[in-house]
């Protein structure tokens, strides 16, 4: 497990999904630059694909 605000890049991949990620971040700042150390770990014409579930769905 990795600190998503520490400055770190693994490698270049085709996808990143922050599972859950999001959700734990405080405000709008946090946000950006969590999404921007994610994609700082894609390749060139890679996705970010976020996934976010609904806590309150069964």
């Amino acid at each position: 497990m990795r600190d998503a605000l520490t400055p770190e890049v693994l490698g270049e991949f085709d996808v990143v999904t922050p599972a859950w990620l999001i959700g734990w971040t405080e405000g709008v700042t946090q946000i950006d630059e969590v999404l921007l150390r994610m994609s700082a770990n894609l390749r060139p014409g890679g996705d970010l694909v976020i996934l976010f579930p609904n806590p309150e769905a069964d």
